[in-house]
């Protein structure tokens, strides 16, 4: 039978767990949504680009075969903004980007599946308060060199992801926290 003293401590480390499960899942949904912005990006540009090469290619060849100065200015127009399109994608690779942010995102997704491991351990008829607390210490040198080398989010990501959790404060209730758990681990069911 646990003492008091137990079952408050039980209660703080489930507290504390609760806390870094949310952090990380919303860190998790923040670099998903945020590989999800460069993906869209880098295709929206490709595409564009590959159409104006198309209009390129063919006002060239209508301009060899006509005197109409407008199919000349207009090659060169669509020309130029091919080359800011270039100069776009010299400056900022979207593709590394999005690989960037979604390899972030599964080692947040693996840490957050420890986390919910460790909800569940706290859950059995006498859990391990002890090794708990030393899984949570290696847990945060973990998250840790993740966030130290993890790339920037951009508030539209955060915003994307606010919307997808259907929340917009960092801090978490135990009904925010609960939409986030296994139904098995929600404090109401």
């Amino acid at each position: 039978m646990e003492s008091l003293e137990e079952i408050s401590i039980s209660t703080n480390i489930e507290a504390n767990l609760r806390e870094a499960f949310g952090r990380v899942a919303w860190s998790h949904k923040t670099h998903e949504k945020q590989a999800d912005i460069y993906h869209d990006k880098y295709k929206f540009l490709l595409w564009v680009k590959i159409i104006l090469a198309g209009s390129t290619s063919a006002g060239g060849i209508f301009s060899v075969f006509s005197e109409c100065i407008w199919a000349r200015v207009a090659t060169a127009a669509i020309a130029t903004i091919i080359f800011i399109i270039d100069l776009i994608f010299s400056n900022c690779d979207y593709a590394n980007l999005r690989d960037l942010h979604q390899k972030t995102a599964t080692k947040l997704w693996e840490i957050r599946e420890y986390y919910v491991a460790l909800l569940c351990e706290i859950h059995t008829s006498s859990p391990d308060l002890a090794m708990i607390r030393k899984l949570h210490l290696e847990y945060i040198e973990l998250l840790s060199k993740i966030y130290e080398n993890a790339p920037r989010t951009s508030s539209e990501a955060y915003n994307m992801a606010t919307k997808a959790l259907h929340d917009e404060e960092l801090t978490f209730t135990n009904d925010e926290i609960d939409k986030l758990l296994p139904y098995s681990l929600r404090l109401k069911k």
